[in-house]
């Protein structure tokens, strides 16, 4: 999509979402639909963007790989309502047909990136916004380890199933003076907090911070590395699209065998390219996890590099502070994934960091 797109329509959710990987399907017409809810009050024209390429590397990447374009597969039909609970998709709501480019299905191409056109909708904060989709094909985009209420239609009716094309964007057209991003990995999307509670550190931040002129979208993604987003592909030309970004990444390179050199050169990469977009840059230390021994000592290697600053970032935040054990920073005080409290607390230490570059990031924009 242009940048163009991008500047008329701001994300409205604090839900993170994204092509995390793709699952194999039968041909057969199947249906599917996403709960998201929305962070925005007000009537906008809302669209939705879909993406045929994988954003990142999921699991050990013997499977998938980040930027791997699928193949062709038919949209048939999707609508959408906005609903107060998790409603059977029959009830509840008035729903609207999306249409794409006129058409009321789609051919997908391979490695397709696209939106539906816009409609117009009434929403308070707080709200779902209901995306339902038919679809059918052989190999199809998904986001595997969503936490947010996905379902297929089954014979015993609707079923919890994340295998169902979901947008990767839910967009309106509600104007602001600055576009914040959150890229990260599963951490960053809220593994560890509970399901569908909107919990995670990046929403946590964002409720703290408020949303007056600011709009925040959330592509982080389980598995996710650094490298993925060094790799100059479509996940990172998302988050190039936005005025701050605060990257935290690097757990999912030490776990899988990156080297401490490795690492730091996809950090270094990562930030000069958003900072070549534009970006202001807001750097995160590697967050604790459960390392081994030579797992610690890559950590501290790769964070001492980042406390250092040497690639430029508009500020550096050690989250390791907050989450950590006090005596031994590198093992999770929350866990792994952080829980609800690990979550509030970061999200209190980081939002004047994160407010600071908003403020500076609006008034650049005047």
């Amino acid at each position: 999509m242009s940048g163009d797109f991008y500047k008329k329509y701001t994300s409205a959710t604090l839900a993170a979402s994204g092509t995390q990987t793709f699952f194999d399907s039968d041909g057969r017409p199947h249906t599917g639909c996403v709960y998201v809810k929305v962070c925005v009050d007000g009537t906008y024209d809302f669209l939705f963007l879909f993406a045929n390429v994988t954003d990142t590397t999921f699991a050990d990447g013997r499977r998938s790989v980040k930027n791997l374009r699928l193949g062709p597969w038919r949209l048939i039909r999707a609508d959408v309502s906005v609903c107060d609970a998790l409603e059977p998709a029959e009830d509840g709501g008035q729903r609207t047909q999306l249409l794409f480019d006129k058409s009321p299905s789609k051919d997908v191409g391979e490695g397709e990136i696209f939106s539906s056109d816009p409609v117009t909708l009434c929403v308070k904060k707080g709200q779902y916004v209901r995306v339902t989709v038919r679809f059918a094909g052989r190999v199809l985009p998904c986001h595997e380890e969503s936490i947010i209420p996905v379902f297929r239609l089954t014979d015993n009716g609707w079923t919890p199933d994340v295998h169902v094309p979901v947008p990767a964007m839910t967009g309106c057209t509600r104007q602001v003076s600055v576009r914040v991003c959150f890229l990260g990995d599963s951490i960053t999307q809220g593994i560890g907090t509970p399901h569908n509670s909107y919990m995670h550190y990046a929403a946590r931040t964002a409720e703290t911070v408020g949303y007056d002129g600011v709009a925040y979208w959330d592509i982080g993604l389980g598995y996710a590395r650094a490298a993925d987003a060094a790799s100059r592909g479509v996940w990172l030309c998302k988050a190039k699209m936005n005025d701050v970004v605060s990257v935290c990444l690097g757990v999912n390179d030490i776990m899988r065998g990156h080297s401490a050199k490795d690492i730091k050169n996809s950090v270094s990469v990562t930030v000069s390219e958003l900072k070549k977009a534009g970006c202001a840059v807001l750097l995160q230390t590697v967050p604790p996890f459960e390392y081994d021994g030579r797992q610690t000592r890559i950590w501290l290697d790769v964070n001492g590099f980042i406390r250092q600053n040497t690639v430029g970032a508009d500020a550096v935040f050690d989250c390791s502070a907050v989450l950590g054990s006090p005596d031994r920073p590198w093992q999770a005080r929350f866990g792994g994934h952080p829980n609800e409290e690990g979550c509030l607390l970061w999200a209190k230490a980081l939002s004047p960091v994160l407010s600071a570059l908003i403020e500076k990031a609006a008034e650049r924009g005047k």
